[in-house]
């Protein structure tokens, strides 16, 4: 699972633990997806300010499949073993206090898994990492990192993902005047492996790869 909060701070990042403990009880206790995002919405009850958005992903070992629901979050990254990158797009609008989803508004879906499949999850703050320009790092850049990887590990994809986004933001282009380059999440950091420093969103939130067989 990966989830936004809007806003800053100590609150709104209370608020995203929360929510996000909101989520892991109900699946714990066999909600639907659907249920649990549900669950969400309820708990932002008194938050008019804030809405959140989120992704959460279920995996079958058995049956070797991947079922998601994606609340408008950044759509996560599915690098296939051949290469190929897809991403787990949108399947219903993000969660608001004061806009709750009519039952079965938020769609599922499930994709199969084969061995050597990497997903990586992350937030808005690695594709909208700007250079001096204002370019932005985009999905596309992103993308590539991941087709382009030789050791498609979970640590190999998040290294090279925070090191590309890095060096990007840190490109001082010749034309125009030269501005200070804006980091990935918005805000000064230094590259970790999981998380940016408390002040900045999550960038790259986590990353798995299945290395199960398929079923019999």
């Amino acid at each position: 699972m990966t989830r936004d909060v809007c806003g800053y701070g100590v609150a709104a990042g209370l608020l995203a633990v929360r929510l996000e403990s909101v989520v892991m009880v109900d699946l714990r206790l066999g909600a639907e997806l659907d249920t649990a995002v549900r669950a969400v919405h309820f708990a932002l009850v008194g938050e008019e300010e804030r809405f959140s958005t989120l992704a959460i992903g279920v995996l079958d070992p058995e049956r070797a499949t991947l079922t998601w629901v994606n609340a408008r979050h950044e759509e996560p990254f599915l690098r296939r073993a051949d290469g190929r990158v897809e991403r787990l797009e949108p399947t219903g609008p993000s969660v608001h206090p004061l806009l709750e989803a009519p039952p079965g508004t938020r769609r599922t879906r499930t994709t199969r898994l084969g061995s050597g499949d990497l997903l990586v999850l992350s937030t808005d703050g690695l594709t909208e990492g700007r250079d001096s320009s204002g370019e932005e790092f985009g999905d596309h850049r992103a993308s590539a990192v991941l087709a382009g990887l030789t050791d498609p590990t979970p640590l190999a994809a998040v290294t090279a993902l925070y090191t590309a986004a890095d060096r990007f933001t840190r490109v001082r282009r010749p034309s125009g005047p030269a501005r200070r380059p804006t980091p990935p999440c918005g805000r000064p950091t230094a590259p970790m492996v999981r998380r940016t420093s408390k002040a900045c969103r999550v960038r790259v939130r986590t990353a798995a790869r299945w290395s199960g067989p398929w079923p019999s």
